[in-house]
């Protein structure tokens, strides 16, 4: 992967979905949202210029010098029927990894963070709340006097009592210009700083994201957790399963389907591999059936951008209209109910 054009999805897992094959080139077919499938080289498949890197920080060499390990895992699972022991902790590295690598990790946090943003400024900038919390700090005598106090250390020719009764004083009779003076203020000054922090949040999420992936796999508690689950191949002849660009996609004990950087209480972790096989990380000594329906189900619906395919078919335009649908309202709702719950004002 090492170089400008970096894979978010590697391509040794994007191999499983090849269409056609050269002796020089790779094919696989490429699906958005409500648009018709077009085959193309997965040289031009989930990929982007410095993705891993961020003015003088990079996360790229050490992605690359993971690779070789990851790649070896997953084309023997490839070719087996089951894993060894020794595979099923590469396996559970990789995946793991996967979760936190891929363009579909940045862009849920940089949308959540970005709701998140707007549901605060939609609260604190409301007017009725702006009032509410304005007409509070005001009220609490004890908090303007320590400011007064913090004025006058800072000048000490200013600082002695009867300047700072004069000020109490003058700030208790003057409390409605104030509040009227402040909330002016905030509804100019407000919206601004909250497009100012929403600008600054892909860059922040980018380094925080390239600093995960400088670290080792073994040290995360995600790992840890994969470790313990029970690790199968599963084989689906003849159908033809996609691949989406969230890469994994997790079941918990409840029945929801999540993207896996969020899940508690997994049952399933599932990665499709090939057209007609997946890995599968279970929780419970008995795995649960799933047919390759429901599984490309659960792939075009998490996806964020698209999926991927081998074949291209009636059935894959179908998924293609699912793209995103979980994705879009998950996090988004999930944040909203925090909000009601939770209210920044009360």
């Amino acid at each position: 992967m090492a170089g400008k054009r970096q894979h978010f999805i590697p391509r040794f897992l994007l191999r499983g979905f090849i269409s056609k094959e050269t002796k020089k080139e790779s094919f696989t077919y490429i699906t958005r949202r409500n648009t018709p499938p077009i085959e193309t080289n997965i040289k031009n498949v989930a990929v982007e210029s410095k993705f891993y890197e961020y003015q003088d920080v990079s996360a790229d060499d050490y992605i690359t010098d993971n690779e070789y390990g990851y790649a070896k895992a997953i084309e023997y699972t490839r070719t087996n029927e089951t894993l060894t022991k020794q595979y099923e902790a590469s396996v559970a590295s990789f995946i793991e990894s996967l979760v936190v690598r891929t363009r579909y990790f940045r862009s849920i946090i940089t949308s959540s963070t970005n709701h998140l943003i707007d549901r605060a400024k939609e609260d604190l900038l409301n007017d009725e709340n702006l009032i509410r919390l304005i007409s509070g700090m005001l009220a609490d005598d004890t908090r303007l006097t320590k400011c007064i106090d913090d004025i006058c250390k800072e000048h000490p020719e200013i600082d002695n009592n009867k300047i700072k009764q004069l000020c109490r004083e003058k700030l208790k009779s003057e409390k409605h210009n104030l509040a009227n003076f402040v909330f002016t203020g905030a509804k100019v000054v407000g919206p601004q700083l909250f497009s100012a922090l929403k600008d600054k949040t892909l860059p922040e999420i980018k380094t925080a994201q390239i600093d995960v992936l400088s670290k080792s796999r073994s040290e995360t508690e995600r790992f840890r957790q994969y470790k313990t689950l029970n690790w199968q191949v599963k084989t689906y002849a003849d159908s033809n399963l996609i691949l989406g660009d969230i890469g994994p996609i997790a079941i918990v004990k409840n029945g929801d389907i999540v993207p896996p950087i969020f899940a508690k209480d997994i049952l399933l972790i599932i990665l499709p591999i090939s057209s007609s096989k997946i890995i599968i990380g279970s929780s419970e000594t008995q795995f649960i059936h799933l047919d390759s329906s429901e599984i490309n189900m659960m792939s075009a619906s998490l996806a964020v951008d698209f999926i991927i395919s081998s074949h291209n078919s009636q059935i894959l335009s179908k998924y293609s209209k699912i793209i995103g649908l979980k994705s879009e309202r998950h996090y988004a709702d999930m944040i909203d109910n925090i909000f009601q719950q939770n209210p920044l004002i009360r």
